[in-house]
């Protein structure tokens, strides 16, 4: 049998609901909620627009380009807390991670921005970027050296 939630289970929940993570049990037992209470219906809808823009954002127009994982993912990949939130009652929310990823990007300034987007959602080398935009390569370079630290620093900081 599926337990029930209620309201504040369904709306701590709504993030991962909108970004459609949750599985299981857990999962079941939300939209039997959602099916019958329109507040967190509404809840959950209103979420699901803002992470399909924030995706839409996030997502490159184009297949990473060999080496993205390693060079730009694996960096910022969150350390593993899941085991270590939980053992203290705390929980590992993804969608938190996400939302804050993507708050991170956009707090960076807009030549350290641009340049990582292009270089990890564009396929462009630091060589093509410097070509494109007639900067030198030590620039290019330097912005995302400077983007990525900012990024790791801010994600960690974040971190439960």
């Amino acid at each position: 049998a599926v337990k029930a939630m209620d309201c504040d289970q369904v709306v701590e929940l709504a993030p991962e609901l909108a970004l459609d993570i949750v599985c299981g049990a857990e999962r079941a037992a939300a939209l039997a909620h959602l099916d019958t209470c329109g507040s967190c219906q509404h809840v959950v809808s209103s979420l699901t627009g803002v992470t399909d823009q924030l995706l839409l954002f996030l997502a490159p127009s184009v297949v990473p380009p060999p080496g993205f994982e390693r060079q730009v993912l694996a960096p910022l990949t969150p350390p593993v807390v899941a085991p270590a939130a939980r053992r203290h009652g705390r929980r590992w929310r993804p969608a938190v991670w996400i939302g804050g990823f993507a708050a991170a990007v956009r707090s960076l300034p807009s030549e350290q921005r641009d340049t990582l987007v292009a270089a990890a959602f564009q396929g462009l080398t630091a060589r093509e970027i410097s070509d494109a935009w007639g900067v030198p390569l030590g620039t290019v370079k330097t912005r995302l050296r400077l983007a990525m630290n900012k990024l790791r620093d801010t994600l960690t900081e974040a971190m439960p």
